[in-house]
């Protein structure tokens, strides 16, 4: 009997879910870089917060799909890290 690869609908949605989330934080990064660039520090907030809002949002994701498994780390995991002295 062969052996699955473990490529289902599951691993697509995290793969399709990353790729979104990368590419929001690149076009994010991009629009810092050229705001910066063009007009100065005090008119990067006023062009990035919405969309920066809206992607951050977003990444409330990540504590669902750690809460149901779709990732393989615990919940609890940053957390201990936070603390070490």
């Amino acid at each position: 009997m062969a052996k699955s690869n473990g490529f289902g609908p599951k691993k697509a949605y995290l793969i399709l879910y990353n790729a979104v989330s990368a590419i929001a934080w690149t076009a994010i990064l991009g629009r810092v870089a050229v705001v910066l660039a063009w007009k100065g520090a005090s008119f990067v907030p006023v062009v990035v917060d919405n969309f920066a809002r809206i992607t951050q949002t977003c990444a409330v994701m990540e504590v669902l799909h750690a809460l149901t498994g779709a990732y393989r780390y615990p919940t609890y995991h940053p957390f201990p890290l936070c603390a070490r002295d």
